[in-house]
């Protein structure tokens, strides 16, 4: 019997746009969900921590406050 669980999800959160789109395309060819994002303030509005399981992969200096602060707030 297969039960149905959510999807579990990388978020990335890189202010450098290359290095984004490249994490999340070598996430993907790997299998896995992937939603990117520029910026610690775009990723605290709109991503939904709450959907399934997931993973923060992110850069420590970003524009708006810092990757660790992020995943303090996370």
């Amino acid at each position: 019997m297969t039960e149905n669980r959510p999807t579990p999800l990388v978020f990335v959160v890189d202010d450098d746009q290359h290095v984004r789109n490249a994490l999340c395309r070598v996430l993907r060819s790997g299998g896995f969900t992937v939603q990117g994002y520029g910026c610690a303030s775009a990723f605290m509005q709109d991503a939904d921590l709450k959907s399934a399981p997931a993973c923060l992969l992110l850069d420590l200096q970003l524009p708006d406050f810092s990757g660790i602060e992020l995943q303090r707030r996370a």
